[in-house]
């Protein structure tokens, strides 16, 4: 919560800081705050939140990579003996 508190402060360097946090920790729930934060008056601040976003999207990608291969193991895993 104080992240996205931050993100609302008057100084631009507190918003900056609180975005690139939020995209390090990469929780889903922020992406809403990230995108807002692409419109920020600070072209600081709409760069971290681009990275950020793009690190949130970098994961979601690797997620779902790694969810296909374990489904496919799982799967596999019962031909085994066929």
């Amino acid at each position: 919560e104080s992240l996205l508190a931050a993100i609302k402060d008057k100084d631009s360097d507190v918003r900056q800081a609180a975005i690139a946090s939020l995209g390090r920790i990469r929780d889903p729930n922020a992406i809403g705050t990230l995108v807002l934060a692409l419109v920020d008056a600070d072209t600081n601040v709409r760069h971290a939140a681009a990275s950020a976003e793009l690190r949130q999207a970098e994961r979601s990608r690797s997620d779902r990579h790694h969810d296909r291969k374990r489904r496919y193991r799982s799967a596999c895993q019962g031909c085994a003996g066929r």
